[in-house]
């Protein structure tokens, strides 16, 4: 009986390189996602304000209580933020 035997040793370390890129590059854009979209929210509060249309504080602690994702190092984590 004679079988073949290929090496993949390379292969499979260019698999957990590609896998490590990717979870960083989906990190990095969860982050970037949470930074530009946090920023903008004093400004639109500050607009309403202004205009005196002012959310209810049940509408204010309903959009808290719902959870927001982040990528965190071992998956994803809910958060309010």
């Amino acid at each position: 009986m004679a079988g073949l035997v290929w090496d993949i040793s390379e292969r499979k370390l260019l698999e957990s390189s590609l896998q490590e890129s990717d979870r960083r590059k989906d990190e990095f854009l969860a982050t970037l996602a949470h930074e530009l979209r946090n920023p903008l929210a004093p400004l639109r509060n500050g607009l309403q304000i202004a205009r005196g249309t002012t959310l209810p504080i049940a509408a204010v602690r309903a959009r808290c209580a719902a959870p927001r994702t982040r990528w965190t190092e071992g998956g994803v984590a809910t958060r309010c933020c």
